[in-house]
């Protein structure tokens, strides 16, 4: 088993992802932790931003399908 974090900007598209993971079969179990504050560099500021962490549980064997997944359907660039 692994256990993959990302964030979301918001509950709503956090579930969104989350439905995704557990209907594709690219996670187990996902668990949504609200209010995550996160503080990072962004266009050379520093952003304060309340988020919503996934800590997203699946299968080794499945690791970069779900990377890939990620990728291709969060709203962030990065």
């Amino acid at each position: 088993m692994i256990i993959a974090y990302s964030t979301a900007p918001n509950e709503t598209i956090a579930n969104e992802i989350a439905h995704y993971l557990i209907n594709e079969k690219l996670a187990a179990c996902v668990n949504l932790i609200p209010q995550v504050k996160s503080i990072y560099h962004w266009d050379n500021k520093i952003i304060e931003d309340n988020e919503v962490l996934m800590m997203i549980k699946s299968e080794k064997s499945k690791q970069q399908n779900l990377i890939d997944a990620l990728v291709e359907i969060h709203p962030y660039e990065t």
